[in-house]
């Protein structure tokens, strides 16, 4: 927030730098100011908050979004990427975090006094050339992802080396989001060391190798390209030498998938983290030689879902691409569902064992 209060005065919003108590918005709340005139009509309500209001966004509301939306373009003109990054998330979205307000204090009973309800954070990134906007819960950063990080860190100090940590998850899960998150988070935290994210998408068998191979899959010889992403689709062999480099603490290359050659890029990465993080759907795998991945670990995490919402996410992300739902979901069934069961029922324990129980929410098992 003090981040945000600092542009709000280059921009010229403020004529100073508010503290975070100012600049919080918690929806208009009777014992907050609000320049917007709405006290009196949530106190009239006999409600807290516009979210709990069934009219919002009524049109005074619409007028406050206008109005912030016009200081958009001078923020473009003087702010940096990363700054207009920070305003677009606390200031130019302010709707759509009131909309979320909403949606959680619709847990509690409209016209009553309801508990503290903290806010999601939305994070917005692109992940394989897809714009992401991911949402994730306050529950789930302070009292999972934040404590993560932090024991990440004590890790690395107490050996004085580079700690590395592998994170396997079924398709659909948003692996490669979250340890962006992660990362983001990493960088903001006080009490974290930053990391280094890395994906397993980089060891693909080339496109060459898997259009003149095949496979035999429910008794009928189909070609490999076919079911790219399944586990024998990978270069097992030079992912493990990557990884027995970074579990030694070299710095080394790392290769990167690129989705428009459909082929990876050698080397794409430098790794030189202190703090090594890479995520994987097999990475977890109790099959031979998959299963000495966790032996170069320092500490493992397995990010566990229900199969039938992996299955809605998996088909809403590839209806973008196709031409029809209907094809989407032939799509997931014949290749993606595969390996989610793969995931679901061939990986083994670790240190860390998460449920994802919704969009943006995990839990400890």
């Amino acid at each position: 927030m003090h981040h945000t209060a600092e542009l709000w005065a280059k921009i010229g919003y403020r004529d100073h730098v508010v503290t975070n108590e100012e600049i919080a918005c918690s929806g208009c709340k009777p014992e907050n100011w609000c320049r917007y005139h709405v006290v009196k009509c949530c106190e009239d309500k006999g409600i807290r908050t516009c979210a709990e209001c069934d009219a919002y966004p009524c049109e005074n509301m619409k007028e406050c979004f206008q109005v912030t939306r016009s200081f958009e373009p001078a923020c473009r003109r003087v702010c940096t990427d990363d700054e207009f990054g920070r305003l677009k998330r606390a200031f130019f979205e302010k709707e759509e975090n009131l909309r979320s307000l909403a949606t959680l204090e619709q847990r509690g009973q409209k016209g009553q006094m309801t508990p503290e309800v903290k806010c999601p954070v939305r994070f917005d990134v692109r992940i394989n050339g897809l714009e992401v906007n991911a949402v994730y819960s306050r529950d789930s950063i302070e009292n999972i992802f934040v404590p993560l990080l932090r024991k990440l860190t004590k890790m690395r100090r107490e050996k004085n080396g580079r700690v590395l940590a592998l994170f396997a998850a079924p398709p659909g899960a948003g692996k490669s989001t979250l340890l962006s998150f992660l990362a983001k988070l990493a960088e903001e935290d006080e009490q974290s060391d930053e990391v280094q994210v890395l994906g397993m998408d980089g060891f693909h068998r080339r496109q060459a190798y898997l259009v003149s191979r095949t496979v035999v899959r429910d008794g009928a010889e189909i070609p490999m390209v076919s079911i790219k992403g399944a586990p024998q689709t990978f270069d097992l062999e030079k992912l493990t030498e990557r990884v027995q480099n970074i579990a030694a603490g070299r710095t080394c290359g790392w290769p990167v998938y690129d989705r428009r050659l459909h082929d990876p890029v050698d080397d794409a990465v430098t790794v030189d983290g202190e703090i090594v993080l890479i995520e994987g759907n097999y990475l977890l795998l109790d099959e031979p030689g998959w299963r000495d991945l966790r032996n170069y670990a320092d500490h493992t995490v397995l990010i566990r879902a229900d199969a039938e919402l992996l299955r809605k996410r998996l088909v809403d992300r590839k209806a973008m691409g196709m031409a029809s739902r209907e094809e989407a979901e032939r799509f997931v069934e014949f290749s993606d569902m595969r390996n989610v069961r793969t995931c679901l029922e061939r990986s083994g324990g670790a240190d860390l064992v998460l449920e994802m129980v919704g969009d943006g929410e995990f839990a400890v098992i």
